[in-house]
């Protein structure tokens, strides 16, 4: 049976491909700082940064939008506020961390919208409707499924020495050690589960997921395309 990966009741759910897509335009265009001086491109790279917090509120995640949106305020606030009337050292100590957080933070909340949101499957789906090769398919679905399960051991780490009381104890031998192990074994067990699966066959694979653009798909798609297509038309009549 067929599943349609845009069937989730009362959300605004988006095709995994246009997540992908959000991704590597907000790494391209806000991270990279390819829009330089150019005031219509860089409008629209602050539209493409509000994204993340749109579409983890539209889909849920409160918690994961809350912080985004109190970070990203913070860092308007240092810089329209606190920057023009300041001065000295406090000054570039302040411009470069607007600067670092303002780039980074939306592709660190656009990639946990992404691997919140959308399973494995769907995921490895998206890719092949992409034309990725499976040189790159089998690592990317590794990494995907890898962070989740590290966060995951983590929480569960530091939920075991709240219990025995050791929250505020041996930091390194009692949190680190343990998270290092779990992470070694997590690795081999996800590349081990990636390679059962049959991901590294060159066979036509069937699929369960039907990746279809919905019309929220289309819209983002058109808010994403925004600072590609205003580069180009500076760089032509500019």
């Amino acid at each position: 049976m067929l599943m349609d990966s845009n069937t989730q009741l009362g959300r605004f759910t988006l095709d995994p491909r246009t997540k992908i897509l959000l991704l590597l335009s907000i790494s391209l265009f806000v991270v990279s700082g390819v829009a330089g001086n150019n005031i219509w491109v860089r409008s629209s790279t602050y539209l493409l940064a509000v994204m993340p917090l749109l579409l983890l509120g539209l889909e849920g995640r409160i918690y994961l939008a809350g912080c985004y949106g109190a970070i990203y305020g913070a860092c308007l606030y240092i810089a329209y506020v606190l920057v023009p009337v300041t001065d000295g050292l406090t000054n570039s100590m302040l411009l470069v961390l607007v600067g670092v957080f303002t780039r980074i933070l939306p592709a660190i909340f656009s990639g946990l919208y992404l691997v919140s949101t959308t399973t494995v499957s769907e995921f490895l789906a998206a890719c092949r409707k992409l034309g990725l090769p499976q040189q790159m398919t089998i690592p990317l679905a590794v990494v995907f499924r890898f962070f989740p399960t590290f966060f995951s051991e983590a929480i569960a780490i530091e939920k075991s020495l709240a219990m025995r009381g050791l929250r505020f104890k041996h930091i390194v031998r009692l949190r680190l050690l343990p998270l290092l192990i779990n992470t070694t074994r997590i690795g081999e067990e996800l590349s081990a589960a990636a390679l059962s699966r049959g991901l590294s066959t060159s066979v036509t694979r069937s699929e369960r997921q039907l990746l279809t653009l919905s019309w929220h798909d289309y819209l983002v798609l058109t808010i994403v395309a925004l600072p590609l297509c205003l580069l180009f038309i500076s760089l032509l009549f500019g």
